[in-house]
């Protein structure tokens, strides 16, 4: 009994290499194939360098357009203009303006506003605060300014004021516009108070 299981032995030996040999290549080919499958749903076949994600690129700087230049400012501005007008305020206000160029397109301006109550406000047609009114002769509304061409005039902002106004209303806008041969038209603004209006002369470079 024991003869017969040892001749056996080299018979299941052989036929499990048989067998082996027989199934092998396909295995091997479900394998292969399931390998590819795999490395296709992750978008790379690592057997094929050609098929693989590109890398990323980055993003193209853009072109950004060049600043505008500024409008150049008409010559014969600079130096010291001077006038005094009455305003539909109930006041009298003398101006005193100096212009200077800066730079290219800009316009560096100093400006010194008075003004004097008219005497109607003292005739009880106005209800005024006669304390500020006082205060206001006194009290010049000072500033400095920097400008640029716009729509033919030169528009200034308001870079610094100096002092406070007793009725609070500063300086918030200027305006300056050629009028004409020697003189300019001034336009100034006081945020939510009433601004003005005049022109002034220049009085000298």
């Amino acid at each position: 009994m024991n003869t017969e299981k040892k001749n056996r032995k080299p018979f299941w030996a052989l036929a499990a290499v048989l067998v082996f040999i027989y199934f092998w290549p396909a295995a091997r080919r479900s394998f292969n194939d399931a390998a590819s499958y795999r490395n296709q749903g992750q978008g790379i076949d690592f057997r094929n360098p050609n098929l693989r994600l590109p890398a990323r690129q980055p993003a193209p700087t853009p072109n950004l357009p060049a600043p505008a230049a500024l409008t150049p400012i008409p010559d014969g501005l600079t130096g010291v203009w001077a006038g005094q007008q009455a305003q539909n305020t109930q006041e009298w206000c003398a101006l005193n303006l100096e212009m200077r160029d800066k730079q290219a397109g800009e316009m560096a301006g100093f400006v010194k506003l008075i003004c004097y109550p008219l005497p109607t406000y003292y005739l009880g047609k106005t209800k005024i605060d006669r304390s500020i009114a006082y205060l206001k002769t006194m009290t010049p509304l000072s500033a400095i300014l920097t400008g640029t061409m716009k729509n033919g005039a030169i528009a200034f902002r308001v870079d610094k004021t100096i002092g406070t106004a007793p009725d609070g209303c500063n300086l918030t806008g200027f305006t300056v516009t050629p009028f004409g041969s020697g003189e300019v038209a001034v336009d100034w603004q006081k945020g939510a108070c009433p601004g003005g209006q005049m022109t002034v002369r220049k009085e000298h470079a």
